[in-house]
C-alpha cells in the first residue's frame, strides 16, 4: 500500500491494522477493544427508547436528516444497516422524504445517521494509525525504538475511543436527555456519583499535538488561561481534530497560539498522563491526556503575545535555565528533559 495520507481509504486501514496488530500484542489488544466497544455500542444504540424525539427543534432535526441522504450512497453501509435496524434504503429514503413528526420514525432516520457515524470514527482510528505508522518512519533510527513505536501508534488508535459514545446518542453526556436515560458510562466516560456529596465525575481522553520553540536557550511557552493547568507555563500545541494527521494539528495550533509558521519538526516522544481537576464546583474531571510532542523550527521571530481567547494568555520566551518544575506542565519538563536540559523542582 503507497503512502498518501489523503488518499488511505478506511477499509483499507482497517486491514492494514489487523494485519500490523499480530506484530505488536499491545497494538492488537487495543484494536480488539476498540472493536468490542464499537459493538457495545452498536447494541446500546439499538436499545435506544424511541420517545421523546430525539431532536430538539426543526433545525437539528432537518441537519440530521440532510446527514442521512449522505448516508444513502454508501450502499455496503446500508446493507449492514438493514442486517443490524431492519432499516433498508428505501425505507430510509422513504422516510426522508416524509419527514414524519412521530418520534419512532424520527428515532429510526437518528439510529441510521448516529451509527454511521461510529462507522466512520471505526474507520478513522485505523487511517490515523496507519498514517501515525508511516510518519515514524521519518523519525532517526536513534530515536525509534520499539517503546516509541508502541506508544505513538497506540495514542493514534486511541485518538477517537471517547467519541464513540457521542456518535451513538448524538447529544453530549451533560445533556439533561442522556441523563433521563440514564447512559451514564461508556467505557471512556462516566458519570459518578458520591453518596451525600451529588459530585459528578466525567472521564476523558484528550490527544494533542505539542511543539518545543527553542532559540538560543529560550523557550517558547504559553501562559495557560484555563483547564486543568490553568497558570502553569505550557508549550503550544493542542488536540487533534477530526481527519487532521498530528502533524497538521501541530501546525495549526502552533500559528493560533503562538502566530509562528512551522518550517520543519522532528518528533521527540509520546507520552501520556492522568490526573484530576475540578471544572466546577460540582464536576471534576479525571482526565487521560496523551501528548505528542516534537522539536520544531519556524520561520517568524516573534511570537503572539495577545491571549487568544481560549487556551492561551499569550506566548512569550523563557529563558530555560530559569524555569522549575512547579512552573510548567509535565509536558513541558519531559520534553525539556529528553532535549539534554535539567529543569529543578
Amino acid at each position: 500500500m503507497s503512502y498518501n495520507p489523503m488518499s488511505v481509504d478506511d477499509y483499507e486501514a482497517i486491514q492494514w491494522l489487523e494485519e500490523e496488530s499480530k506484530n505488536l500484542p499491545a497494538l492488537g489488544n487495543a484494536w480488539t477493544i476498540l472493536k468490542a466497544y464499537y459493538e457495545e455500542c452498536k447494541q446500546e444504540l439499538k436499545r435506544i427508547p424511541t420517545e421523546p424525539s430525539p431532536f430538539e427543534n426543526i433545525n437539528e432535526k432537518m441537519n440530521v436528516y440532510g446527514l442521512a441522504k449522505e448516508v444513502l450512497s454508501n450502499d455496503s453501509f446500508m446493507k449492514e444497516c438493514e442486517e443490524y435496524f431492519g432499516i433498508s434504503k428505501e425505507m430510509l429514503s422513504s422516510l426522508i422524504l416524509e419527514k414524519s413528526n412521530d418520534s419512532e420514525k424520527e428515532w429510526m432516520v437518528a439510529k441510521v445517521v448516529r451509527f454511521y457515524n461510529m462507522h466512520l470514527k471505526l474507520g478513522h482510528s485505523a487511517r490515523i494509525t496507519y498514517i501515525a505508522e508511516k510518519e515514524l518512519e521519518h523519525v532517526p533510527e536513534s530515536h525509534n525504538s520499539d517503546l516509541l513505536k508502541r506508544t505513538v501508534l497506540l495514542s493514534a488508535l486511541l485518538h477517537d475511543v471517547g467519541r464513540f459514545y457521542q456518535a451513538a446518542h448524538y447529544n453530549d453526556l451533560s445533556d439533561a436527555r442522556m441523563k433521563k436515560n440514564e447512559k451514564k458510562n461508556d467505557g471512556t466516560r462516566s458519570f459518578l456519583s458520591s453518596i451525600g456529596g451529588f459530585m459528578e465525575v466525567v472521564q476523558s481522553t484528550h490527544v494533542g499535538a505539542y511543539g518545543f520553540i527553542i532559540q538560543d536557550g529560550r523557550i517558547a511557552l504559553i501562559k495557560k488561561a484555563r483547564g486543568g493547568y490553568k497558570g502553569l507555563l505550557d508549550i503550544p500545541g493542542g488536540g487533534i481534530e477530526h481527519n487532521e494527521t498530528p502533524e497538521d494539528a501541530l501546525k495549526r495550533e502552533l500559528m493560533e497560539e503562538a502566530g509562528v509558521t512551522v518550517s520543519s519538526y522532528q518528533l521527540l516522544t509520546a507520552t501520556s498522563r492522568t490526573f484530576s481537576w475540578q471544572v466546577e464546583d460540582n464536576l471534576t474531571e479525571d482526565l487521560h491526556h496523551i501528548g505528542i510532542l516534537y522539536r520544531v523550527e519556524v520561520l517568524e521571530d516573534s511570537l503572539k503575545e495577545e491571549p487568544d481567547g481560549l487556551d492561551s494568555n499569550g506566548c512569550f520566551y523563557y529563558d530555560i535555565s530559569s524555569l522549575h518544575a512547579s512552573d510548567i506542565t509535565p509536558f513541558t519538563k519531559e520534553g525539556l528533559e529528553i532535549l539534554g536540559y535539567t529543569i529543578p523542582e
